[in-house]
């Protein structure tokens, strides 16, 4: 999966937290134990460590963007 991010336009209605949860099933139901990826600091950050990622490398400039994004991991349940 590329991203799993939410529209300007259809952020703050908690969508992030329903299809993230979602995304998360469908992975533990095809098998896998563990998740990783990237996510923007401090947003989807938060969003990632609100399910149990832990935060892991740093990357100040991601792709020439300026922008911080973190290396994480989760153990699914």
């Amino acid at each position: 999966m590329y991203s799993i991010g939410i529209l300007k336009p259809f952020q703050g209605r908690q969508l992030g937290k329903v299809l993230k949860a979602y995304h998360l099933g469908r992975i533990r139901q095809a098998g896998f134990h563990w998740a990783i990826g990237h996510a923007k600091h401090p947003e989807s950050c938060a969003l990632n460590v609100a399910f149990g990622a832990k935060l892991l490398a740093r990357h100040p400039n991601w792709y020439g963007t300026g922008q911080l994004f973190r290396f994480y991991e989760m153990k699914l349940q």
